[in-house]
């Protein structure tokens, strides 16, 4: 028999606390890798919900594993930002989700991903789970900018700072991954071939994509401090940075929460293109 283990230790800390009875109602979770702190995430749940604590072999083995492997899990609501935001009626929808009692689970359980992007009509909607925790409701909050979480949420949640190690490819492996697809998005007049040509060829993994991204957002950072030295991200205008690192942070949050990365790629490459015209 094999158990399933965490990567990071403090989500078996997070663990000791559910096993004695003492867990949290509400756990914000600050991290500088949010791909592996979802994975840890993950296997928290299916070891809070397994009848057999998550064993190797459960996901095919186990009926409540498998649902929850597959996203089948109706006492589970995972909320993203949409369009650099988490708006109040998503939060509205949470809570009316959450007036049934849990399904197949003990509890209803709830995750909100990058939750510094809650704004403050959502929050404050938000403060009843927090101020009120009833039971039966657990909710995860997820982040890699805690500066950036408002203070009535923060204030009301247990904090764990959660950090890995090699979370990032070395930036010498990047750059010229990088530098060739933004001359890919410059020159072609069909987007198509950008994922195909530049990325297929790495044979990226899913969290290879969003390092790259991170990257690429890195040096738009360093840009708006005239310190990038990439010149084809130079070329583009600074009066248009913010708006290209905001663009860059949606295609991160979208290829975390599992779309189709092709198709975000295409879009994103779409909309990056415009920017050069």
């Amino acid at each position: 028999m094999v158990i399933a283990v965490f990567e990071n230790d403090k989500f078996n800390i997070i663990y000791s606390k559910f096993q004695n009875k003492r867990m949290p109602h509400a756990i914000l979770v600050n991290t500088n890798c949010m791909e592996k702190a979802r994975n840890d995430l993950n296997l928290l749940i299916k070891k809070i919900s397994c009848p057999n604590l998550y064993q190797d072999k459960c996901d095919k083995e186990c009926n409540i594993c498998y649902q929850l492997e597959n996203n089948l899990i109706p006492s589970i609501c995972d909320i993203y930002p949409f369009k650099m935001t988490i708006d109040r009626q998503q939060i509205l929808n949470l809570k009316e989700k959450f007036l049934a009692k849990p399904l197949y689970l003990d509890y209803n359980i709830y995750i909100i991903n990058y939750c510094e992007m809650l704004n403050f009509k959502s929050a404050t909607t938000l403060l009843k789970f927090l101020e009120e925790p009833e039971d039966k409701i657990l909710g995860f909050y997820l982040t890699e900018n805690l500066e950036k979480i408002l203070p009535t949420i923060r204030s009301r949640c247990e904090i764990f700072n959660v950090l890995y190690e090699n979370t990032v490819n070395n930036s010498e492996d990047l750059e010229p991954i990088i530098t060739k697809y933004l001359q890919y998005v410059k020159e072609n007049h069909n987007i198509t071939f950008v994922y195909n040509d530049v990325f297929l060829e790495t044979n990226f993994e899913r969290k290879d994509y969003a390092k790259m991204l991170k990257h690429l957002l890195q040096l738009f950072e360093l840009k708006l401090y005239n310190k990038c030295q990439n010149d084809i991200v130079n070329e583009f205008n600074i009066e248009n940075n913010i708006k290209i690192m905001e663009l860059i942070k949606q295609a991160i949050i979208d290829i975390e929460a599992n779309v189709n990365i092709e198709l975000c790629l295409m879009l994103f490459s779409r909309e990056l293109r415009n920017y050069y015209e």
